[in-house]
């Protein structure tokens, strides 16, 4: 039987041998305590990484930005957002629960927020509105990377208003592989970065808290408490971490041009097309929707040849995501398969008109 094919997300990776045995030959300690070596050099190395005062490990990057909104903001207090942002649709109103903001939505569908727009959705300093203390950022956005002077712009409206900036960076390695820049040039320009060992740089767990001073690194290590996610002998996660950062990095790149190829092979399918053009990262989405065939069909015959994709049944598109554990021939077994089952679809749909 063919080894599975798994593009539904790049969260799926398994940790390599090497990384396993990093991790199982790791000095550990309490972390509690601040104890755990290991833990330690993982967030001494990326605060040095991303030029910031501190950096703290926590266990998934929805709580990484959960901290990191509490940290920057007030309860009553309104935090801008794209309108699509993780923060907002798939952190289950975390937000507004744990830190009783209210979520300003903005931007466009590549998640630029625009200065002229922020204008108009910062009130007056008034007692009947939410002061808004926050702008929060996604790099990368649905696969999309923002531009630096896009950012840059965003930051000089926020210095001059005494507003804070949060980037939600889960993939914000994949944004400079494809700026072809160092993390520290997105970086610098927000108070709080969280970001993903577990997402493209195949670690099984872990994201990060970055943190611009002393004053953010307290409450984010006070709040890691009180949402429950501190740690003990964490090194393990540490480790592999600092295996993925010393080691899978440099494989960024090579997950962006497998998924610019299968999106060229893709557009060659007749009723397919990709709705994000071009391709940036790792991440595409297949409209299939003119092939006739429902996601659920679609799903399930790809589960019989060995390969698993996600689709949004209601608008008959997927996202593919490539990453450590998806290789050429992979691409093209993928593309094949999803030829058998679309192309003899379309010709039935041209027999019956």
């Amino acid at each position: 039987m063919p080894r599975v094919i798994d593009l539904r997300s790049d969260t799926v990776t398994l940790p390599s041998l090497s990384m396993r045995k990093a991790m199982m030959e790791c000095p550990l300690g309490d972390d509690m305590f601040g104890e755990d070596p290991t833990v330690n050099k993982l967030q001494d190395m990326v605060k040095n990484m991303f030029k910031k005062d501190s950096a703290i490990l926590v266990p998934s990057g929805t709580m990484a930005n959960e901290l990191a909104i509490k940290a920057l903001s007030e309860p009553g207090d309104a935090v801008i957002m794209p309108a699509h942002a993780h923060i907002y649709s798939y952190e289950s109103g975390g937000a507004p629960f744990l830190s009783g903001i209210t979520p300003v939505l903005a931007g466009d569908s590549r998640g630029v927020i625009e200065v002229e727009e922020l204008e108009t959705l910062v009130p007056p300093s008034d007692q009947h509105f939410a002061p808004v203390t926050v702008v929060s950022l996604e790099n990368t956005h649905n696969g999309h990377v923002i531009p630096l002077p896009k950012i840059e712009a965003v930051h000089k409206f926020c210095q001059e208003r005494n507003l804070k900036m949060h980037l939600d960076g889960a993939r914000i390695f994949n944004a400079a592989a494809a700026l072809q820049v160092c993390v520290s040039e997105i970086a610098q320009y927000f108070d709080t970065i969280s970001f993903c060992l577990s997402k493209g740089l195949g670690t099984p767990m872990g994201s990060m808290v970055v943190c611009s001073n002393e004053k953010i690194r307290k409450r984010v290590h006070r709040f890691r408490k009180l949402f429950g996610g501190a740690m003990r002998q964490s090194g393990i996660i540490a480790a592999a971490g600092i295996y993925a950062l010393e080691n899978n990095r440099s494989c960024l790149a090579k997950d962006h041009q497998r998924a610019q190829r299968l999106a060229n092979l893709l557009s060659e399918i007749e009723g397919v097309s990709i709705r994000n053009t071009p391709v940036e990262t790792n991440m595409l989405f297949m409209d299939f929707s003119q092939t006739g065939v429902p996601g659920e069909v679609l799903e399930q015959e790809l589960a019989q040849e060995n390969v698993k994709i996600f689709t949004d049944r209601r608008t008959s598109v997927s996202r593919l995501v490539t990453h450590l554990d998806i290789h050429d021939e992979d691409i093209d077994r993928f593309v094949a398969s999803l030829k058998k089952i679309l192309v003899p679809s379309k010709n039935r749909m041209m027999e019956k008109v």
